[in-house]
């Protein structure tokens, strides 16, 4: 994570809420790691090169843009 991708999340933090930030922040992490894997069975060679977190957030925003604070308030409630 580089500091574009701190910016960009600071800004979308900004728009859609802290907690909704942390579900894209999540969301995002999930789908990078999952392209990751993807990419690794696809291959079949060690992993090389740098893939970019951008995109990935950008999901991540996308998606808690419209879910983000009942999915946060959905696991808050687990514990109560």
């Amino acid at each position: 994570m580089g500091g574009g991708d701190i910016k960009f999340m600071a800004a979308a933090g900004f728009v859609i809420g802290w907690k909704a930030s942390v579900i894209a922040l999540f969301v995002g992490a999930v789908c990078g790691v999952v392209f990751s894997v993807a990419r690794k069975i696809k291959s079949g060679s060690e992993m090389k090169g740098v893939v970019p977190f951008g995109p990935f957030l950008s999901v991540g925003v996308a998606f808690a843009a419209f879910l983000g604070e009942k999915l946060f308030n959905m696991y808050l409630d687990m514990f109560i």
